[in-house]
Parts: structure tokens; sequence; C-alpha cells
């Protein structure tokens, strides 16, 4: 589903609908197994960010410590699962080197045997992520659902967009500026 605000709703029901949706998601997420879209963790994670950008959009609607609360935990929901992530890439990174190299297998094999490892040891550590996962975010959608939007307008929103693009915009000058490599 993609950022669609519809004509029958206002902006702020909108926004709110579109973020409701991507928790709603990130959750049903979580109780999937893998499959071809990606993992469970991938695809939660995936939610948990869009869920954030469309929460930036009402920043200045709501109370800042509302606003602040929401958006801590749905970060931390996706640190939470960060690690199992990062060991899933890995992985993934050597088994596509390995395709890459074809006559060389013997060269990977043992790595990607570590990094198996590594990741089952994640997994097993972490197996009880979506149902923390659940309770932290069916908390953060109910509160979410009684946050009083009626007020947002179109120019909030397309403020809450210039301010993002602009420390977009900084951030990359000061990247290129100087550069940390």
């Amino acid at each position: 589903m993609s950022y669609e605000l519809r004509q029958d709703e206002t902006v702020g029901d909108g926004i709110q609908r579109i973020v409701c949706h991507q928790i709603e998601s990130a959750i049903k997420a979580s109780r999937t197994q893998q499959n071809e879209k990606g993992s469970p963790v991938h695809e939660t994670r995936k939610h948990l960010k869009k869920a954030r950008a469309a929460l930036r959009l009402v920043h200045g609607e709501v109370s800042h410590d509302r606003w602040k609360r929401e958006d801590k935990c749905l970060r931390k929901v996706g640190q939470l699962i960060s690690e199992v992530r990062d060991a899933e890439v890995r992985l993934q990174t050597v088994r596509q080197l390995r395709e890459f190299a074809r006559g060389k297998k013997r060269s990977f094999q043992e790595t990607e045997e570590l990094l198996a490892f590594e990741l089952d040891s994640f997994l097993a550590a972490f197996s009880e992520w979506p149902d923390e996962a659940k309770q932290q975010l069916t908390q953060t959608l109910e509160r979410i659902r009684h946050w009083p939007l009626e007020g947002l307008h179109c120019e909030q929103v397309r403020g809450c967009v210039q301010k993002t693009y602009q420390r977009g915009r900084q951030t990359l000058k000061a990247a290129i500026d100087k550069p940390s490599i």
C-alpha cells in the first residue's frame, strides 16, 4: 500500500490511517514465515520505517512528548530485531559472493557456515521478539488511534516534508565537505 490520502478524509485522518496500517502490517509481518518477499525481520523493519516516516508528518500537531513516545517505541522495536537483520544480511551477502565466484566455493564455505551459525544463534536468542514486538506495537497503535489530528492541514505536512528535505541536504553537504573516509 502506498502513502495515499483519500478525498473523503481529512489530512489528519489519512495520515493516522497510514501510520496505523503500517503498524498493523509490522505486527502481521512479525508473525509470518520466511517467504519470497523476505524474512519476517526484514518485512517488519520496513513497515516500522514507513510508520515512523508518516509519523514525522504530524510532529507539530501533537505534543512533542506524545510524538516522541510513539516514535521511540517504534524505533525500539526496530532496534530489538536489528541484530538479527544484520546477521541475515551478512549471510545473504556471503551467499551472493559465493554465487558470483562460482569456481571458488571453498573459499566462502567456512565463512558461510560461521554466519549461518551466527544467524541461528541470534534467532534462538531473540525467539520471543514477535511477541514483544506485538505487545509494544499494539499499545502504540491504540494510543495513535486516539490522537486528535483534526486540525492538521496540508500546509503543515508540506512544512514537515520541507524540513526533512532541508536536513537531508544539509547532511549531504556536511558529508561531502568532510567525508569520514
